[in-house]
């Protein structure tokens, strides 16, 4: 399928979704490196490349992706690369989400980086959570509990792989994304000379990170008791920190602030937060 010098190079929806990222990525490299010609050639076949990817393989009737061109058959896979690489039409969104919340962890220990990915990118921080704590037969307490494994597997188990190795980095998923969405500790600027601290601790009653940086990272201490909670960390640089929704009212290092804005920017150092959250 061809429009202009834009194709879908197999009719495979995640591999295409693969190659719809490659786009943005490249773009977003030469922007960096100052190549203003190619970031805005890249930039354009991204754009016509969405489109055509959206006609191919989204369908008109239920808003989820098929699988292939010619199939009927809407998976798991075909639908959260599709998300979590921002290929879904706004609309359609939410009908999606649901349709993958449907599915459970039905992927395999390297899809569920892209599957966990894609919920915390749409706000659904607390079914992400509930999967990374699950003790169904795809989990990593499955890893940990029954096949007793010391180290990440392969596979989520040697039923689906016999001949599974014991030490695969792909399957540390929750390593990355409790850390990123949700301790949500994210460099703002390069090297991590400045952070981005935006929780979303949801259900959590306590929480205790450690997120490294090249420039010293950040400590987090969370416990939470009904509607009161209580946040202390220290970072070795500033930080932008990002109040989360369900908070009504926070103190921050004795002082209360105004929720007229959402974000604080507090120096290298200790701080201490006590904020009032909605309850669920």
């Amino acid at each position: 399928v061809r429009t202009g010098n834009v194709r879908i190079a197999s009719p495979n929806a995640v591999v295409n979704a693969f190659y719809y990222r490659c786009l943005e990525c490249l773009s977003f490299l030469a922007g960096e490196i100052g190549k203003r010609e190619e970031q805005s050639r890249y930039a354009d076949e991204t754009v016509k490349f969405k489109k055509l990817y959206c006609d191919t393989f989204v369908s008109p009737k239920t808003g989820l992706v098929f699988d292939a061109v010619g199939s009927a058959h809407a998976s798991l896979h075909a639908n959260m690369f599709a998300l979590d690489f921002g290929l879904i039409p706004k609309e359609q969104e939410r009908t999606v989400l649901k349709y993958i919340k449907k599915k459970g962890m039905a992927c395999s220990v390297y899809g569920a980086q892209f599957l966990l990915d894609s919920l915390c990118s749409y706000n659904e921080d607390e079914y992400a959570l509930k999967l990374m704590l699950s003790k169904k037969r795809k989990s990593w307490y499955e890893m940990l509990y029954r096949t007793k494994s010391k180290l990440t597997t392969e596979a989520w188990n040697e039923r689906i792989k016999p001949n599974m190795d014991w030490n695969h980095a792909w399957g540390t998923a929750p390593v990355n994304i409790i850390a990123r969405n949700i301790v949500g500790v994210r460099p703002y600027a390069p090297g991590g000379a400045e952070l981005l601290f935006e929780p979303k601790f949801g259900s959590l009653k306590e929480c205790m990170a450690k997120v490294p940086f090249r420039m010293g990272g950040i400590n987090i201490l969370y416990k939470r008791n009904g509607n009161t909670c209580s946040l202390s960390f220290t970072s070795a640089v500033p930080v932008h920190f990002c109040i989360p929704k369900d908070v009504v009212s926070v103190s921050a290092d004795g002082e209360m602030f105004s929720m007229d804005e959402r974000e604080i920017v507090l120096p290298a150092g200790n701080h201490t937060f006590l904020m009032a959250v909605t309850l669920n």
